[in-house]
């Protein structure tokens, strides 16, 4: 709801820059129903949990939206995570569909109520063990975003902010990536 309200302030100002593309707020909210319509059609369900192992690129933008939209729990997974560090995450996570790109084959997003399960699972780094999945509400997520754009950063409609944190960790993903687009603000993606 939170991308919707932005979308609906200013649909065709600019979300999202990289070396060679842009999309505007309204291209962005297509995207993220258009990935949402893809994950129904495999069947992911509302409460399902959809890892994302996408680096910081507009589809995985689209795709954490999109799961949202269809009422999901994202989990972003680190692309630069080792094949067993890969393997011992998803297996504890027990995805319903892992995301690794986005198409550009478009179909119609569902319309779906709005879920109770929870918004987010992020990984620990695993400093002191093996990694955790941290789970978020959509209320966490919701206070930490507003922290992030609030308080934190003070941010606006005219700020410019480089998404280069990893958006598959809690900084990247609030402060570089949720924070700036629901304020209205332009993310300049950098992959790497």
């Amino acid at each position: 709801s939170l991308l919707e309200a932005a979308t609906a302030r200013c649909p065709d100002t600019v979300a999202l820059v990289w070396a060679g593309g842009l999309l505007t707020r309204r291209e962005l909210w297509e995207w993220a129903g258009a990935v949402a319509g893809k994950l129904a059609a495999v069947g992911v369900a509302p409460g399902d949990r959809v890892a994302i192992a996408i680096p910081n690129r507009w589809d995985f933008v689209a795709a954490t939206l999109g799961s949202w939209m269809l009422g999901a729990t994202v989990a972003p997974v680190d692309v630069l995570l080792k094949a067993e560090e890969r393997g011992a995450l998803l297996a504890d996570l027990q995805p319903r569909t892992i995301v690794s790109e986005v198409t550009t084959e478009r179909v119609p997003g569902p319309e779906v109520a709005p879920s109770t399960a929870p918004a987010l699972i992020l990984y620990t780094s695993g400093s002191t063990g093996r990694p955790k999945g941290a789970v978020l509400s959509h209320a966490a997520l919701t206070f930490a975003v507003d922290s992030w754009r609030g308080p934190v950063m003070a941010l606006s409609a005219s700020d410019v902010v480089l998404g280069v944190l990893p958006f598959a960790h809690s900084f990247g993903l609030n402060g570089a990536l949720l924070a700036p687009l629901f304020s209205g603000a332009r993310v300049v993606l950098v992959e790497r």
